[in-house]
């Protein structure tokens, strides 16, 4: 894989886990336990720039062979779900018992797993 579809996928995997810190935590990513992520629209809109921006740059990657051409594709393929899933308003929905941030925390809260009391103490900052 080239040095640079490398970087943009690490940055990719940062910018996602960043924007979805509870879903990082279910990966086992603990950079971002303390947070819940994107909330008002200015947060949102940012996320989704950086996210956009990724996208950008690794369609204007050329002369991949065939293995770094799939990884490009699938960060293509994975940059512009995530878009689209902000973009098509699903995280306005309302509040119900359903949807909304205390369901989503509280599912997510009961498949984090703490390894360290470090992250104990930054899903405790979340919930905060």
């Amino acid at each position: 894989m080239s040095d640079t579809l490398a970087r943009l996928a690490d940055e990719y995997w940062d910018v996602w886990m960043e924007s979805a810190p509870t879903l990082a935590t279910i990966f086992g990513d603990h950079r971002f336990d303390d947070q819940l992520g994107p909330v008002t629209h200015d947060e949102t809109e940012a996320a989704v720039a950086r996210m956009r921006d990724l996208a950008t740059r690794a369609e204007r990657l050329e002369g991949l062979d065939a293995a770094s051409e799939l990884t490009r594709q699938i960060l293509l393929v994975n940059a512009r779900n995530n878009i689209g899933l902000v973009e098509s308003g699903l995280f306005t929905a309302p509040i119900s018992p359903f949807l909304g941030i205390q369901a989503g925390l509280a599912s997510a809260l009961s498949r984090s797993v703490a390894t360290e009391p470090a992250h104990a103490e930054m899903l405790l900052e979340r919930v905060r």
